[in-house]
């Protein structure tokens, strides 16, 4: 039977640890509501066998420590990788080129992210972004121009919800066909590189693409009541000390379903990883 592990993470990570012990499950966990210290960790993970690591989402900030709090040692993805073996299975979030370490003595390494987690991740995120919102003071949309950078998943689900709650949302991209999608669900549009043109017009600018593109161009012609969220994972989207030297509110909002709703985040987590604990039998 296997031996389930969790480790990292945020809230979410500590949702999926009380739906497991709720489900009946036992587990060991690190960086996880406490739990093992670092070394007793790793011990763990190399003096037994047979075990399912489930790490967070992402499983890494840097790609090459686990993503954990700030209050829990890093351990490098190498150290687990290492003490690791054929008959265990990793299964975490975001993997990417971290597959090759975790995979190094042969483990089994599932990416759980996939197309109907992220789809559902970017519906969570969308509906999280209201808080972002609350908290710099905007508790009205209807009427607010809203701008979005990318239109992928994310950027979607964000402007379906924006559009549903009243705002003018305009769409920027480099790809002409997203742009023609986003005229037949009735956005305005206009090509990334003529978005500083029109860019003094926002009251709201959310970023999701994860690449520099809001840049002193565009901040210089920003207006200074505009609110910028920047919710793209690294590099990110805006220098945000450069943002404030312009003197714009921008924000930094990562993990939004972790922060603001880790139990359905949770919830996710743990619908993924149940056909690997049914595998061995367990409760389903």
């Amino acid at each position: 039977m296997k031996k389930i592990v969790i480790a990292g993470g945020d809230k979410r990570m500590s949702c999926l640890a009380e739906l497991l012990f709720n489900s009946g499950y036992s587990f060991a966990s690190y960086a996880v509501n406490g739990g093992l210290t670092k070394d007793e960790f790793l011990c763990y993970l190399r003096e037994n066998n047979n075990i399912l690591l489930i790490l967070p989402l992402p499983v890494s900030r840097d790609k090459i420590h686990l993503n954990t709090g700030k209050a829990f040692e890093d351990v490098r993805l190498s150290e687990i990788g290492e003490c690791l073996g054929k008959s265990d299975t990793v299964a975490g979030g975001i993997i990417g080129d971290s597959r090759t370490v975790l995979s190094a003595n042969g483990t089994k390494v599932y990416d759980y992210y996939d197309e109907k987690f992220i789809t559902d991740n970017a519906r969570l995120t969308a509906q999280c972004l209201k808080f972002v919102l609350n908290e710099n003071g905007i508790y009205d949309f209807s009427g607010k121009k809203t701008a979005i950078t990318g239109y992928g998943r994310t950027a979607k689900a964000i402007a379906e919800f924006m559009k549903e709650n009243g705002a003018k949302v305009l769409i920027t991209a480099r790809d002409p066909h997203a742009l023609a999608d986003a005229v037949k669900k009735g956005y305005s549009i206009c090509l990334l590189r003529d978005y500083d043109c029109i860019a003094h017009d926002a009251d709201i600018l959310i970023n999701t693409v994860p690449a520099e593109i809001i840049d002193k161009n565009i901040l210089s012609r920003l207006r200074k009541d505009v609110l910028l969220i920047d919710i793209a994972s690294p590099p990110f989207g805006v220098d945000i000390g450069l943002a404030d030297s312009y003197g714009i509110n921008a924000v930094r909002a990562l993990g939004l379903p972790g922060k603001y709703a880790p139990e359905e985040a949770g919830r996710l987590i743990f619908k993924k990883a149940q056909p690997l604990l049914c595998k061995e039998g367990k409760m389903c």
